[in-house]
This record gives structure tokens, C-alpha cells and sequence, in this order.
């Protein structure tokens, strides 16, 4: 029997149709999966941005919150309230005449700052008597607080003593003590009594020292530490580049950015977009030869304070909060062999003999290092141990401040600003009070 065999469309069509007919369902699959992908990135990142906890969104530059383009220049201090120094790097600018323009800024608090003309945010050097007394240190010292609320100007009101206040922030003892020397040499005189206080810093500023200056009338670090922790000095051209790229982002006075950006939108927004970042930068760091040539959306996520950083030349640096960290990470401030606190012993133990030489008295105070969020009550008992035996081998006096707050049954979160870990106006008064009792 004669049998007909009627081959069908499909099979009697050309391949080439067959090819295009074929490649037509991958894309129509390929595009269905891509929209279901697309739907459910989007419902995931609608409902996280809302629900997911504030500590966990937090770890994501940007996210939720938008971005802030950092300024290297300036710290958040008013524009030339510093200026250049050709030994310490920089100093607050002196003024003949206090300026009443100037105002530091905080997130929930602000004040006027000013110098006299000794370069110390305090009133005129004429008003001091023969017989004062000087109080050093850094930011601790110097402000984070209206000048009538800190804790050197309580304290001379309630002794009645003139006090000539000269902290500076962001310093430690050999800038400290070099610029005591200039103002003494000003001044054709020398205080009774030197009180210098300390702070957690003091170490990773000394070893770093002179670590600043001021570019542009704000002032700007000029040293940063590698990962090893080796001093890197930063080159006019990157802060030329980093005010280049700065421009470019268009930023307001506060920092926001307002030139549009796919990559800070997307990671303002998606955590999907953040965990790919994260992934990204992942690669960066454990395949760099691979990753380099695929970049990021941003900043690296998932960071501790202490391990935050900057590229430079290819290069991460960290400032010297780093350094700081690696000091105090066992909850006490590590001293007697801690391998970078040779400068600051060396500085205070000069302090020292200049004080015995030119009579009068040497002393530090030792203030709280912080809230209990950071340091547990019996970390913050022990916290200075190292620091005050190398302070008594030098037969140099202390006040330890922590002591006199548990005395007092004082909660020490009392003494802090919310958001900020510098002491309160009204932590400044407390210890005011308690120093003018104990000295």
C-alpha cells in the first residue's frame, strides 16, 4: 500500500526559522523569570525599607537615610577658626579682637566658639592675675559645649581662680606641651598649677604628630595609617582629586548630594542593591586583580567605626581612631608595652622636668572614657591602670575622675551627649563641681 507521509510546518520549515523560532522561547522565558525576578526585588525591597530594624540598616552607607558626600576638610570645625602652625601643623588661629561669627555645629546642639590672642577659645589673656592656673588637652578640653558650661570655666568660678584655658582638639601631649611653651614665653610667666586632660587619643595623636593642617580655612589631616599601622602622608594632588569629585556631586552646605546618581539612588533605597555592593566589594578585597575591574556602587557596607577608610592611591587609610581602637580594644587603655606610646611617654616625662625646673605643678585628670554602650563599669575602674602607673613612676599627681563619679554614685552616662561621645554641658558642670571639690 502507497503510504503518504505529510510532514508538518515545523518540520518542512527552513532551520535558519527553526534557529529564530527556537531562540525567540529562551528569550520569552528568560524575559518572564527576568519580570518575576524584577517583581519580587522590588516587593522585598519595598517591604525591608520599611521593617528592617534601624540597627541592621545602619551597617549600609546611605541606606534609608541618603548620602552625605564626606568633606576631608574641615571635621566639622568652622571655616578659619584654625590656621597653619610650622611646628604643630596646625593651632586655633589667635585673634586680637574674639570673633562673635563663629559657630560649631553639633546634631542636636550648637555654640559660639572664638580665641583670644594666645590662640585658646577663653576670654583675653589681660584678665589673668600674676597667679592662674592652665587646663590642656583635646577636644575633652576644649569644647563639645558652651564655654560657660565647661568644666574649667565651672571650675574657676567656684575656686576663684583664674583659669586659662587652652585645649585644642583633635590634639595630644607633644602639641599640648609645645603650645604651653608658647604661650608661657608670651606671657614672660608660668602658671602654679598645669592640669592636662587626658584622653584615649592622646597616644595615636602623639605617635602621628604633626598629623594636620588647615587647607582651605578648615582643618584637614594630612597623615593617615596604613593597615599595619605606618604613617602615610597624603599628597597635594588627592585632595585636588577629592575636591574635584566633591564638585561633581554638587553637594549643599550640609553635604547632600543634588547631581543625580543611579548607584546612590539604587543603594538609597534597595538593600538588594546594598548586598550586591557588599558582594562586590568582598571581591575587591579577596580577589583584587579581578575586582578592580568591576568596581562598586559605593562605599564598603558592614563596617566597624575603627575599620572605616579612604582610598588613596589605590590604598586603604584609616585615621588615627584605628590606632586608638587597637589600644583600648581589651577595655582598658594599653600603655606599659603598647609599641606606639613611646612618643607620649617621652613628651609627658619631658612635661615633667620642665615642671620641676620652672616650679609649678604638673597634674592630669582623667575623665570617663565613655558611655556603658562602650565601656562596661569594671573595664572603666581599670581603664587608665597602665596610664597612672607610668604617671607614678614619674611622681607626677592624677585625679581619677572615674573613682570620683563611683564616689558619687554618678551614672557616667549622665556626663554624654546622645549622639555624640564628647561630654555634655551638663556632664561638663558635673565634673566641674567634682574638681573644684577635690583640687
Amino acid at each position: 500500500m502507497l503510504q503518504v507521509r505529510i510532514d508538518s510546518p515545523a518540520e518542512t520549515a527552513p532551520s535558519d526559522t527553526r534557529k529564530a523560532r527556537s531562540w525567540r522561547r529562551i528569550l520569552r522565558a528568560v524575559s518572564i523569570q527576568a519580570m518575576i525576578l524584577a517583581i519580587t526585588v522590588t516587593a522585598l525591597d519595598t517591604v525591608l525599607f520599611f521593617s528592617l530594624p534601624d540597627e541592621i540598616g545602619m551597617r549600609f552607607p546611605g541606606y534609608r537615610q541618603g548620602f552625605i558626600i564626606p568633606d576631608v576638610i574641615g571635621r566639622g570645625y568652622p571655616k578659619d577658626y584654625f590656621a597653619p602652625h610650622p611646628e604643630r601643623g596646625f593651632d586655633i588661629k589667635p585673634t586680637a579682637k574674639p570673633r562673635t561669627d563663629q559657630t560649631h555645629y553639633m546634631d542636636d546642639y550648637s555654640y559660639s566658639v572664638w580665641s583670644n590672642s594666645v590662640g585658646c577659645f577663653d576670654a583675653p589673656v589681660e584678665r589673668l592675675k600674676d597667679k592662674f592656673w592652665y587646663v590642656a588637652g583635646d577636644s575633652i578640653a576644649w569644647g563639645h559645649a558652651a564655654h560657660d558650661e565647661l568644666m574649667s570655666t565651672v571650675l574657676e568660678k567656684l575656686k576663684g581662680v583664674d583659669i586659662l584655658k587652652c585645649g585644642v582638639t583633635h590634639t595630644g601631649q607633644r602639641h599640648q606641651f609645645a603650645k604651653f611653651l608658647e604661650i608661657g614665653k608670651k606671657l614672660g610667666r608660668w602658671p602654679q598649677r598645669v592640669f592636662v586632660v587626658y584622653s584615649p587619643t592622646d597616644t595615636a595623636n602623639d605617635y602621628m604628630h604633626p598629623h594636620s593642617t588647615v587647607v582651605d580655612g578648615g582643618l584637614t589631616d594630612t597623615r593617615m595609617l596604613d593597615a599595619n599601622y605606618n604613617i602615610v602622608q597624603l599628597d597635594q594632588k588627592w585632595f585636588d582629586q577629592v575636591r574635584a569629585e566633591r564638585a561633581v556631586s554638587k553637594p549643599t552646605a550640609d553635604g547632600a548630594p543634588t547631581s543625580f546618581s543611579l548607584s546612590r539612588t539604587l543603594l538609597t533605597y534597595s538593600i538588594t542593591a546594598q548586598l550586591a555592593n557588599a558582594g562586590l566589594h568582598a571581591l575587591n578585597n579577596h580577589a583584587p586583580a579581578i575586582g578592580r575591574h568591576i568596581g562598586v556602587l559605593g562605599d564598603e557596607p558592614l563596617l566597624e567605626w575603627y575599620d572605616k577608610y579612604l582610598v588613596y592611591k589605590e590604598q586603604k587609610l584609616y585615621d588615627l581612631h584605628r590606632l586608638t581602637h587597637l589600644q583600648t580594644a581589651d577595655g582598658y587603655l594599653q600603655y606599659a608595652n603598647f609599641q606606639f606610646a613611646a612618643q607620649n611617654k617621652a613628651v609627658i616625662k619631658e612635661w615633667r622636668d620642665h615642671a620641676a625646673a620652672n616650679g609649678y605643678s604638673l597634674e592630669f585628670l582623667l575623665p570617663h572614657p565613655g558611655s556603658s554602650l562602650i565601656y562596661a563599669k569594671e573595664d572603666a575602674t581599670n581603664f587608665y591602670k597602665e596610664f597612672m602607673a607610668y604617671l607614678s613612676s614619674l611622681g607626677i599627681k592624677y585625679h581619677d575622675l572615674i573613682a570620683e563619679l563611683a564616689k558619687r554614685n554618678i551614672n557616667p552616662d549622665d556626663l554624654f551627649w546622645v549622639n555624640d561621645s564628647h561630654m555634655s554641658g551638663e556632664g561638663n558642670v558635673i565634673v566641674g563641681e567634682i574638681l573644684a571639690e577635690i583640687l
